[in-house]
């Protein structure tokens, strides 16, 4: 059901570099995308489909409980699901921008930008075009009571092209600010190998492993674990790598939560 957008629009591009089918990010990008998409559809959409049997009961973005029960399906039900749907693909969108970046940074990638835009097609290719095609398949499911083929497809144009602005926007406000802050470097082939400036604490002095870091600064390692989850421009945020099954983390980030910690202790 899922089309490949992302090599329709990658025709389209003139700058081949930006989008090469050689880039070291492009199959993690495409691989988290792909893992968004089959959660956001499981969790927050699949559930509409037996609106018209049992109704439905289900949390949004927010926490609040959507329940809606011995309802016909009509128009009013569709743009509850196009206002429920949308603060979880705008999220989907931001972290996975910020955490582009993060990997970038780490890992020495430069200039940023191409991988930036890259992550942004794949984004628009492999989660907004895709999710809007299953709410559309659903809805022609509840509108034809089971048979969809009894109904035509609905119109959702202006909601894709709603929520590609937004992409593109969150993309180009970040490109901005990497070319304010001066990071922005000159082109450079995107198919450099993602951990060829990886780097571990036997060769880098600023790096700890989580054992050593939870001992020095008296931290529990599932403390560690719990901000090294979080996502890129969150609070708390903390940016791990691993060595085998060994966790690292910045020392400086480690000083950071430790000073937070203190502060609330």
């Amino acid at each position: 059901m899922c089309s490949d957008y992302l090599e329709k629009d990658r025709c389209k591009m003139a700058n081949p570099i930006i989008f090469s089918k050689n880039s070291q990010l492009l199959p993690f990008i495409r691989q988290k995308v792909d893992k968004l998409r089959k959660t956001i559809i499981s969790d927050k959409l699949t559930p509409w489909r037996w609106f018209n049997s049992r109704g439905i009961e289900i949390t949004n973005f927010y926490g609040k409980t959507i329940c809606q029960k011995g309802t016909v399906y009509g128009e009013s039900t569709v743009s509850v699901i196009f206002h429920f749907i949308v603060p979880f693909l705008e999220d989907a969108i931001v972290k996975t921008l910020y955490e582009t970046l993060e990997i970038c940074r780490v890992r020495g990638l430069e200039p940023e930008e191409p991988y930036i835009r890259e992550s942004a097609m794949v984004l628009s290719g492999h989660l907004l075009h895709p999710i809007y095609d299953e709410i559309v398949d659903i809805d022609r499911h509840l509108r034809g009571k089971g048979d969809p083929k009894s109904v035509g497809r609905r119109d959702v144009t202006d909601e894709i092209t709603q929520m590609d602005n937004f992409l593109y926007k969150t993309q180009d406000e970040m490109v901005r600010g990497i070319e304010e802050s001066g990071m922005l470097k000159t082109q450079q082939p995107i198919d450099k190998a993602v951990d060829e400036t990886k780097t571990t604490p036997e060769t880098d002095a600023k790096l700890i492993y989580q054992a050593e870091a939870s001992q020095l600064y008296n931290i529990p390692k599932s403390t560690l674990s719990k901000a090294a989850k979080k996502s890129p421009g969150e609070v708390g945020y903390l940016w791990s790598g691993h060595k085998g099954k060994r966790i690292f983390y910045r020392k400086k980030d480690v000083e950071k939560l430790a000073r937070s910690r203190a502060k609330l202790g």
